[in-house]
């Protein structure tokens, strides 16, 4: 019996799937890198506590620089407080200053709106308002108190 001849295509397949095996295995043994040489296991213990260490040392280190930065900003915060409470005192010191040379006041000065009247300006300081009140600020003004005009200034004496 004769065996079939294998045809050119069959033969280049063939030889492309080897190809791509051996490149596979190739590429699956150097991707998992070299196997640990050694089977010390005091090696790997002193291996782990280096590796610790260094983490540690990194880690303390780490803290240190964290908390002189913290120090550092308590610091300028303190300053900036320190300067903030005297601009307050220098502040309060004026307010007082201020406050022993005012002088009371004895009337003040109204804008006329709509709807407003002599007797309500009266109303808002003395209710309800005594004629004679009503009768100062008219007089004062030298008004007619039925005539007020929207934007006039209307001086109102307090009672």
């Amino acid at each position: 019996m004769e065996r079939p001849k294998a045809s050119v295509l069959q033969i280049v397949v063939a030889t492309i799937i080897c190809i791509i095996l051996f490149v596979g295995g190739w590429l699956v043994g150097s991707i998992q890198g070299p196997e640990l040489e050694t089977n010390n296991d005091e090696e790997v213990r002193v291996a782990v506590a280096r590796v610790r260490d260094d983490l540690r040392f990194d880690h303390e280190q780490k803290i240190a620089d964290l908390k002189a930065d913290y120090e550092q900003q308590i610091l300028e915060l303190e300053k900036l407080l320190a300067e903030a409470e005297a601009k307050v005192e220098t502040h309060v010191e004026v307010i007082v200053e201020v406050e022993k040379e005012t002088v009371s006041l004895e009337q003040f000065t109204q804008i006329v709106r709509r709807n407003d009247t002599i007797w309500g300006y009266a109303a808002r300081l003395q209710n309800p308002p005594q004629n004679d009140y009503v009768q100062r600020i008219i007089d004062l003004n030298q008004v007619n108190p039925y005539l007020l005009q929207i934007g006039q200034e209307i001086i109102v004496p307090l009672p």
